[in-house]
């Protein structure tokens, strides 16, 4: 059976650190996805999809300070842009993180889906534009 999430390595950015914890976060989402896919899985194993939503919440709030450092450092032109949509990409992880919690008998499974959407959009757009500047400048 495939991944929730496949990498692709068109993702990685050439910033270690970053793509360290982007990889962390695949297999996370890939772990959760995983047990919640699992008949009765939320019911199940609530204890441990907590605990890795938990993670994937520290981790991601990590991996953006990590980000913000890195842009001041640079004097990365966008990062006030990029800093608001850290703000905004946590609310709405927190949301998703409550409708799966929420969900303990039946996890909807568009919440899964967007839940990784989120993560590839932010991949693919704010993460590679500062992955650009920070190659351009190194």
């Amino acid at each position: 059976m495939p991944e929730f999430l496949e990498w692709n390595e068109e993702w990685d950015t050439g910033i270690q650190i970053i793509d360290s914890h982007h990889r962390s976060m695949e297999r996370g989402l890939n772990e959760i996805a995983r047990l919640l896919e699992e008949p009765g899985g939320a019911a199940r194993h609530h204890d441990i999809v907590d605990k890795l939503l938990n993670d994937f919440l520290a981790l991601t709030r990590d991996h953006f300070n990590t980000e913000e450092k890195e842009m001041l450092k640079l004097d990365y032109a966008s990062y006030a842009d990029h800093k608001k949509e850290h703000s905004m990409l946590l609310a709405e992880l927190a949301l998703y993180i409550r409708e799966i919690r929420w969900s303990r008998l039946r996890p909807d499974p568009a919440t899964l889906t967007k839940l990784k959407h989120w993560f590839i959009a932010h991949l693919v757009t704010a993460d590679k534009d500062f992955a650009a500047h920070y190659h351009s400048i190194g």
